[in-house]
């Protein structure tokens, strides 16, 4: 759930699994000035990293995983560079739902640009592959 935080006037992220309690409030609904279909437009997910724009990131998937992202796409930018190759493009702010998104993929996926983000889904492999030392 998404909801300005009146003392920060900060959007907030709120789990609604992770809700407790509910208390009525004296405090007025303010409706959203938000275009929120427009706000969430660069992202795969919810998590908007502050001072980031959109990058392109070139993915490269296995021969049987690619018609299974071209029947879903991962993000409505999603375009082919190369069938053959099995290589499509997205245009988001990578965040951390890409990376899980991509580290879902397992080994049907390579990060082929940016090297930030390759880098970040290395180390993350690495992690995961110390943890079954």
């Amino acid at each position: 759930m998404l909801a300005m935080n009146n003392q920060t006037q900060k959007m907030m992220l709120l789990a609604l699994d992770r809700i407790q309690e509910i208390h009525l409030s004296n405090i007025a609904y303010v409706p959203a000035e938000i275009d929120f279909a427009e706000y969430f437009d660069d992202v795969i997910g919810v998590t908007i990293p502050k001072d980031v724009e959109p990058e392109h990131i070139l993915l490269r998937f296995s021969h049987h995983r690619f018609p299974y992202v071209l029947s879903k796409p991962l993000h409505h930018s999603q375009k082919i560079k190369d069938k053959e190759q099995g290589i499509i493009e997205i245009t988001v702010i990578p965040n951390r739902e890409l990376e899980a998104q991509l580290l879902w993929f397992g080994n049907d996926v390579v990060v082929l640009q940016p090297e930030t983000l390759r880098q970040q889904i290395v180390e993350k492999i690495a992690n995961m592959h110390d943890l079954y030392k």
